[in-house]
């Protein structure tokens, strides 16, 4: 396994932004679906809320 050099996931200019920042994207969890779509959960915290997230990605 190798580490990117790059984050994979981080806040974005988004109309998610604000539940994620200044805290970020904490404790990831990623599976794969059967036909290759990634699934991630998360903790969205933005120093006052934790919320559960989840992203989707088919490219990895």
């Amino acid at each position: 396994m190798s580490r990117l050099k790059a984050p994979v996931l981080f806040p974005a200019e988004d109309e998610f932004k604000s539940i994620e920042c200044p805290g970020g994207c904490e404790d990831p969890r990623v599976a794969m679906t059967k036909d290759g779509l990634y699934v991630m959960l998360y903790t969205a915290w933005n120093r006052q809320t934790p919320r559960l997230a989840v992203a989707t990605s088919k490219d990895f």
